[in-house]
């Protein structure tokens, strides 16, 4: 009988030594889970913080002669302007929101990655159209047209 109680308590006592070395794993395994976690939470901030705000991005494009050849993706060409090369580009200072309204219609479409502003005059003889896009994080101008007729 009193082998049988002492093989019990060692029973007892190895099953509860497996629970806690499982429960201890657990643990252990835990922060390693929780840094994973962590890294990637900073990765995904990095990169956000590395995306471009194009509001910002499109005031400096406007303001900053240098900043803005540089975030020209050249050639721009649709339609036969010779502005569309490098050579012999002219700084684009004037925004959508600048444009008088009364005499020239605007049109934007804005979607995460892309920007397309339109203006013109309603029944022709103007039509300017610029498309902006964000290419690894940061914001280009892509395609622009300026028909005058």
């Amino acid at each position: 009988m009193r082998l049988l109680i002492i093989s019990l308590v060692l029973t007892l006592l190895t099953i509860s030594a497996c629970n806690r070395t499982q429960k201890e794993s657990v643990v252990e395994k835990a922060p390693d889970t929780e840094k994973h976690v962590t890294k990637k939470a900073t990765k995904t901030a990095v990169k956000k913080a590395t995306t471009e705000n194009f509001n910002s991005f499109y005031k400096r494009f406007h303001t900053d002669s240098i900043f803005q050849i540089s975030r020209v993706k050249f050639p721009v060409i649709k339609g036969e302007n010779p502005e569309t090369e490098k050579k012999n580009w002219m700084m684009h200072r004037a925004t959508v929101s600048s444009i008088d309204t009364s005499m020239f219609k605007t049109k934007i479409t804005k979607t995460g990655n892309y920007y397309k502003e339109v203006i013109y005059i309603d029944g022709g003889g103007f039509y300017l159209e610029r498309e902006f896009k964000r290419i690894n994080g940061k914001w280009y101008l892509t395609s622009f047209v300026d028909e005058n007729y």
